[in-house]
């Protein structure tokens, strides 16, 4: 019987930890697991509480199979309303009212949601842990097809025109080659006949 419970012990321990809400995401993340949350009211453990539903959960929670089922998939967070972790949870998540149980995906997404105000009896845990599965398998699927769809788009899109070479003129290309035709043509020659002299001394005194 020790054995027993401290087997239990282990499975629970496994299954529930003593996380904040974002540490327990970011292991959901690292095991691709399913966040599970539970509130329950300060009064659930106790056997005068007159909460049917509280105590259902908590019996559903000592039950080997189920938490064992449950640990497989999911990392678990049980919080009491009113604490410092359950205020936490309600910040991030709306909590109509406690009991609460939520399967939450790594995304944020809240796959499945049972409360006492808008379900009647108890949520059968493992019922609704296939049906977060379910869920969070579509989500995947529909990711991967939109990824893929945006991968071909991509790839069916025609590259971008290139202007070919020489196409337009280059206007460094064009002030070189003006300069080098500027350059290249010939100087005329210009001829001038030499000024007149004048008439030296001896041709003067001759004449």
């Amino acid at each position: 019987f020790i054995h027993l419970v401290h087997c239990m012990e282990k499975k629970i321990m496994a299954l529930f930890h003593n996380d904040d809400i974002t540490s327990a995401i970011q292991r959901c993340k690292q095991s691709n697991k399913i966040l599970l949350v539970i509130v329950l009211p300060e009064s659930a453990q106790s056997e005068e509480s007159s909460n049917t539903d509280a105590h259902s959960i908590e019996n559903s929670l000592n039950d080997a199979e189920i938490v064992e089922s449950l640990g497989a998939d999911c990392v678990g967070l049980k919080l009491v309303d009113g604490s410092i972790q359950s205020t936490q949870f309600k910040q991030l998540f709306p909590v109509g009212s406690v009991p609460h149980v939520s399967f939450i995906a790594t995304n944020g997404q809240v796959l499945e949601k049972w409360e006492q105000s808008n379900e009647a009896g108890a949520p059968d845990l493992l019922a609704w842990l296939k049906k977060a599965k379910e869920k969070q398998l579509q989500a995947m699927m529909s990711s991967m097809l939109m990824m893929a769809a945006m991968q071909q788009q991509q790839q069916q899109q025609p590259p971008l025109s290139t202007q070919p070479t020489g196409s337009q003129p280059n206007p460094q290309l064009g002030t070189a080659h003006s300069e080098s035709r500027v350059e290249s043509a010939p100087v005329p020659m210009i001829t001038t006949s030499p000024p007149p002299q004048p008439p030296s001394h001896a041709q003067a005194t001759a004449q």
